[in-house]
């Protein structure tokens, strides 16, 4: 008879609308399997494991994952843990693979982006180097959508639904009121390097041509004097002017002054945010124009509410496909998204990349986006799935409704 193990399954970096659909995929799988004993979550991610804070995702009911698939966020708890090089700290490495000997877990699932993708491959690789049984994969996770070698990364549809429909409705807003009131609105989005959300607004225009007139992406650096003139055309067409802007777009006249200070996360990357106030006052100081500016920040990765059903049934089949590849012997790959089909790479081809915009889904000027990817994103936001409701409010599922177990229970 074969023997059957746990299986670790883990959330890492930021959420989304889409991680508990993947959550729910695994779980819904593990539970079929034969080679899964339990299916082991860490509250908040690795720091969970090594804290033996885990829980027994095994026991959740049907109507539970029901719910967890429409709960945007992570249920189970992220974090931001970077993994150092195992020369420079080898006893974390012997801390991890301790601790997961501990519960009896063969199996371990890191969902995540880029640099998380780094862990995985870090310890794949270490699992390798002393003979480990323990099998690595890991499962794509980012609203920002520039993981490599995958064309889509769960997250981004809903997160570019929600996108798209900030700006159509604000855009709305302003066309009522410009003749009196504000004449220009910037909505800031993500993006720290790549322009794949702010560049999703443009899906808005299916519905208003006017939503948005200007987008402002990390790819291309502009410089105000372009960004005024653009705003001064579309004054004198439409009477006002809409713009969306990614949190790492620069002004081409950008000083170095601008970055100091600038808090950085555990990987290094600047903690950005606030161009859209920057861009709001050299507006109303150069052009005299009533501007307004909005900064979508968390909101946008937890809109449950404007999940994309195409999103959440990719990040589904993500979590079924991972124990798939589990069963049959696979580690130290990732699975990947191209055309809506599932496949894998080389975890070496993925961790610590990065996916820009590429070349042909920008615009001339540079301050717009293309009809291929009109094309390319349109797909991903289709669909409407409501989570259920109770008092007029979404029922999703809360993190208060999981069994926190002690080390001995999570044994065989």
């Amino acid at each position: 008879m074969t023997q059957a193990y746990n299986c670790l399954y883990a959330h890492s970096g930021g959420v989304s609308s889409a991680l508990n659909a993947t959550a729910a995929g695994v779980i819904t799988m593990a539970k079929q399997s034969k080679l899964i004993h339990n299916i082991l979550i860490p509250k908040h991610g690795l720091p969970g494991l090594l804290n033996h804070q885990l829980i027994n995702a095994t026991h959740l009911s049907q109507s539970q994952l029901n719910r967890l698939y429409h709960t945007p966020s992570s249920a189970f708890g992220t974090s931001r843990f970077k993994l150092p090089k195992f020369e420079e700290n080898p006893e974390i490495y012997d801390q991890i693979h301790q601790a997961l000997l501990a519960h009896q877990i063969r199996y371990f699932l890191y969902n995540g982006g880029g640099d998380s993708q780094d862990t995985t491959l870090k310890l794949a690789q270490y699992f390798n180097l002393i003979n480990s049984p323990i099998q690595c994969l890991g499962l794509p996770k980012t609203i920002d959508n520039d993981l490599a070698m995958t064309e889509y990364c769960p997250g981004y549809g809903s997160c570019a639904k929600y996108v798209a429909t900030s700006i159509l409705e604000a855009t709305m807003d302003i066309q009522a009121v410009y003749p009196s009131s504000t004449k220009v609105f910037i909505l800031e989005v993500m993006g720290r390097h790549s322009g794949w959300l702010a560049a999703a607004s443009a899906l808005a225009r299916s519905h208003n041509p006017d939503a948005p007139h200007m987008i402002l992406l990390p790819e291309r650096p502009q410089s105000f004097k372009d960004i005024c003139n653009m705003i001064q055309l579309h004054m004198a067409n439409s009477g006002f002017c809409t713009m969306v802007v990614a949190e790492g777009f620069s002004l081409q006249e950008a000083l170095v002054s601008d970055t100091v200070g600038v808090e950085k996360c555990p990987f290094g990357h600047q903690q950005l945010g606030g161009i859209a106030q920057r861009l709001t006052k050299m507006i109303k100081s150069t052009l005299k124009l009533k501007t307004r500016f909005a900064n979508a920040d968390y909101l946008q990765r937890a809109s449950g509410h404007l999940a994309s059903q195409v999103d959440l049934d990719i990040a589904f089949r993500i979590g079924q496909k991972a124990v798939l590849m589990l069963e049959s012997g696979m580690s130290g790959s990732m699975i990947t998204v191209c055309d809506q089909l599932l496949g894998h790479c080389p975890l070496e081809q993925v961790a610590n990349t990065e996916k820009l915009l590429p070349n042909h889904f920008i615009s001339k000027c540079g301050m717009d986006v293309t009809q291929a990817f009109i094309n390319y994103a349109s797909p991903y936001i289709q669909g409407n799935t409501q989570p259920p409701y109770q008092g007029g409010l979404p029922d999703y599922f809360q993190p208060s409704e999981l069994l926190l177990l002690e080390a001995q229970e999570t044994l065989l």
